[in-house]
């Protein structure tokens, strides 16, 4: 995925998407924000999902 998108956005994904762990899931929400934060747009689609 990081062929697509920054670091920040890949980690977060990784982090919410990709393991077992839901304790790791306010830590990818937080990576999201601050993918948006720094004007990622494809960051606001998957944090749209967070919130939903």
């Amino acid at each position: 995925m990081s062929k697509y998108y920054s670091e920040t956005l890949d980690q977060a994904l990784k982090l919410l998407y990709f393991q077992a762990d839901s304790g790791k899931f306010p830590e990818g929400v937080r990576l999201l924000e601050k993918a948006v934060n720094n004007g990622e747009a494809d960051a606001c689609y998957f944090l749209a999902r967070c919130y939903a």
